[in-house]
C-alpha cells in the first residue's frame, strides 16, 4: 500500500462512501424524531371540545367564570332548573338533555343527578323502553366515575319508577333502602323515603302514606310528595287528609293542575259536586278563558250534576273557541270532542255523540277515550259488529282491568255468547270485588245459558253485598261512562230464575238489579211483589230497609232490618 504523509487522514475508499452516507442519514432522522417527541411531550396538553376543535390556545378561565358558564356543570344545572320551573313535558324533556350533559361533566354532582332523575320523571309520559334504557345507561356510566355512590343509586331508583313494573318497583325500593342505610344527607334521605312510598302506591296505600309522610317530615318542599301522599290517603278512605295534602301542594305550586282536578274528583266522589264547582269557579274568576277550568266545569255538569244539556252547550262553545285545528289537534281538540261525545250521549243525542267521537279520532286515531265512547254507543244501539273492534282498541288502556272485563262481557252478551260473557263478568268481579254490577250481569248470563244454579250463586252474592261499597269512577275524566247504563238489559232477564208463580226469587233479584241501575222506585215495586209471595223473605226485608235508609226513613229501616234479622240471624245485610 502506498505510504501517506505524517499527520494526514486517509480518505475512505470509493467503495465505502455510500455505506457511510447511509449511516449519517439514519442518525439524522433519529435526531429529528427525538426532537419532535420531546416537543410533543413537553408542550401543554390540548383540550378537544365536543365539536372537535382545539381549545388549548384559549386563555385560562377563573373558577367563578367556569361555574357561571353555560357549558359548565353549574351553568347547565341552573339552566335545567329554570326549564323545570317553566313546567310541561316539553320543557322537562329539554331539561333532561341539559342535566345529562351536567352528569357527564360532573358525575358526583348531587344537583346534576337529582335534576336528571326529576326531569326524566316529569317527561315520562309516553316514555318507551328505549328512552328508559338510555337514561339508565347515563347513570351507569356516571357510577363508574362518581364519588357519590348513594346519589347515583338514588337517581337510578327514581328513574326506575318513571316506567314502573312490579320488578322495577321492588328494585327501586331496595336501592332507596340502601341509601337510607348509608346516607346522612337530609335531602337524600327524604328523596329515598319518597321512592319507597311511590314503590308501595299500587300495593299498599298505608305503607305508601307512611313513607311519604317521612319524606315530607324531612323535606316539606318536596312538592310531588304532597300530591302522592294525597293519593295514598284517598285510597285508604282519608278524604279530608287527601284534600289537605292537595291544598298544600297548590300552595307550593299554584299552577299544578292535576291537584286541582284531584280535589274536584274527590268532592265529586263523596257527593259534593258543588265544592268541586267552587274550585273551578275560583280559577275562572281570575282567568275567565282558562280552557282547562272551562272543560272541567262542563265535565262536572254531565258527570256529577246530571245536567248534560248545559254541558253540551258549554263544550260546543269551548270547541269553537279553540285555536286553529293544526295547532290544537294533538291535545285540546280531541279531549274537548271526547267530552262533547260523552255529554251528547248522556243527553240522548246518539248521532251527535258519534260525530264528535269520530272527529276526535280524526285528530288522534289512537285515542282510547274516543274509542270508548264509540264502544258505549254500539252497546246502547245493540250493534255487536261495531262494538268488537272498539273493544280491541281500548284493551289495556283504561287503567282498570275490571272495567275492561265488564265492557267485554257486555259485548259478549250482545253476541249471545253467554258462557264467554259470564266468564268475563266473573273476571271483572275478581279484579275488583266492589263490582256488584259484574255479579248481576254474570247471573243474567248464566240464566240465559240455562244454568240456574250458577245464576242463583252469582245473584245471591250480589244481593248480599254492601250496597254502599261502590267502585270509584275511572281516574281519567275523559274515560267517562255510567256503569248503571250497562245494567239496562231489555226484557225480563231474570224470569228463568224463578221456579214458578209462587217463587219470589225472580222479583227479589230483579229488585237488586233495578237498585244498582238507579231505579229505586222500580226496585221498591219489585220488593213488594217478592214479599207478597213470601212475607218472611229475609233478603227482601233487608233490601226494603236499605231503600228506607236511602229515603231518610230511619224508623222504617230499623223495623225492616229487625224483621230481616229475626228471619235470618246470619244475614249481614240485615244487621248492617
Amino acid at each position: 500500500a502506498p505510504s501517506t504523509p505524517s499527520g494526514a487522514v486517509a480518505s475512505p475508499s470509493p467503495a465505502r462512501r455510500p455505506r457511510r452516507a447511509l449511516w449519517l442519514a439514519l442518525a439524522g432522522a433519529a435526531l429529528i424524531a427525538a426532537a419532535i417527541g420531546a416537543w410533543v411531550y413537553l408542550r401543554p396538553s390540548a383540550r378537544i371540545s365536543s365539536s372537535g376543535t382545539d381549545d388549548s390556545r384559549a386563555p385560562p378561565r377563573s373558577e367563578t367564570a367556569q361555574e357561571d358558564a353555560p357549558g359548565s356543570a353549574e351553568g347547565l344545572i341552573a339552566e335545567g332548573e329554570r326549564l323545570l320551573r317553566e313546567g310541561g313535558a316539553e320543557a322537562a324533556l329539554e331539561a333532561q338533555a341539559i342535566f345529562e350533559k351536567a352528569v357527564r361533566l360532573d358525575p358526583s354532582h348531587a344537583g346534576a343527578l337529582a335534576g336528571f332523575a326529576r326531569s326524566v320523571e316529569l317527561s315520562a309520559a309516553g316514555m318507551d323502553e328505549v328512552r328508559l334504557e338510555q337514561a339508565l345507561g347515563v347513570l351507569g356510566a356516571a357510577e363508574k366515575r362518581s364519588k357519590d355512590r348513594a346519589g347515583v343509586a338514588l337517581a337510578r331508583a327514581e328513574l326506575l319508577l318513571a316506567r314502573p313494573t312490579p320488578a322495577r318497583e321492588g328494585e327501586a325500593r331496595q336501592l332507596a333502602e340502601k341509601v337510607l342505610e348509608q346516607s346522612e344527607d337530609r335531602l337524600q334521605r327524604a328523596r329515598a323515603h319518597r321512592v319507597v312510598g311511590r314503590s308501595w302506591l299500587k300495593q299498599s296505600s298505608a305503607l305508601a302514606a307512611k313513607s311519604l309522610g317521612e319524606a315530607l317530615a324531612l323535606a316539606p318542599s318536596l312538592e310531588e310528595a304532597w300530591s302522592e301522599r294525597a293519593a295514598a290517603l284517598e285510597a285508604t278512605g282519608d278524604f279530608a287528609g287527601a284534600l289537605a295534602h292537595l291544598q298544600k301542594r297548590l300552595e307550593l305550586d299554584p299552577g299544578h293542575w292535576p291537584s286541582v282536578e284531584a280535589r274536584v274528583r274527590i268532592f265529586r266522589d263523596v257527593g259534593k259536586p258543588a265544592r268541586g264547582r267552587a274550585e273551578y269557579a275560583r280559577i275562572l274568576a281570575a282567568q275567565p278563558r282558562h280552557q282547562r277550568a272551562r272543560l272541567g266545569l262542563a265535565a262536572l255538569q254531565y258527570q256529577a250534576e246530571r245536567r248534560p244539556k248545559e254541558a253540551v252547550r258549554a263544550l260546543r262553545a269551548l270547541a269553537s273557541s279553540l285555536p286553529p285545528k293544526d295547532r290544537s289537534e294533538r291535545a285540546e281538540r280531541p279531549e274537548v270532542l271526547v267530552h262533547l261525545a260523552a255529554a251528547e250521549r248522556a243527553a240522548g243525542n246518539a248521532p251527535n255523540a258519534e260525530r264528535a267521537a269520530k272527529n276526535a279520532l280524526a285528530a288522534a286515531p289512537d285515542d282510547p277515550a274516543a274509542h270508548l265512547q264509540l264502544l258505549l254507543l254500539a252497546i246502547d244501539r245493540r250493534r255487536p259488529a261495531e262494538a268488537d273492534p272498539r273493544l280491541s282498541a281500548i284493551a289495556g288502556k283504561l287503567g282498570d282491568p275490571a272495567v275492561e272485563k265488564l265492557l267485554e262481557g257486555r259485548v259478549r252478551m250482545l253476541q249471545s255468547r253467554w258462557d264467554d260473557a259470564e266468564k268475563a263478568f266473573r273476571a271483572a268481579h275478581d279484579a275488583d270485588r266492589r263490582r256488584v254490577d259484574a255479579l248481576i250481569l254474570a247471573g243474567i248470563s248464566a240464566s240465559k245459558a240455562r244454568r240456574r244454579d250458577d245464576a242463583l250463586h252469582h245473584l245471591g252474592q250480589a244481593a248480599r253485598a254492601d250496597p254502599n261499597r261502590v267502585p270509584p269512577p275511572l281516574a281519567n275524566p275523559g274515560f267517562y261512562f255510567d256503569p248503571k247504563a250497562l245494567l239496562a238489559v231489555q226484557g225480563d232477564a231474570l224470569a228463568a230464575v224463578a221456579k214458578g208463580r209462587h217463587d219470589g226469587t225472580g222479583h227479589l233479584f230483579d229488585a237488586v238489579l233495578r237498585f244498582y241501575a238507579g231505579d229505586s222506585k222500580g226496585s221498591a215495586k219489585r220488593l213488594r211483589a217478592a214479599l207478597a209471595v213470601d212475607r218472611g223473605n229475609p233478603l227482601a226485608l233487608a233490601w226494603r230497609a236499605v231503600l228506607a235508609l236511602r229515603t231518610g226513613d230511619r224508623r222504617a229501616a230499623r223495623t225492616m232490618g229487625a224483621q230481616a234479622v229475626a228471619q235470618d240471624r246470619l244475614l249481614g245485610l240485615g244487621h248492617y
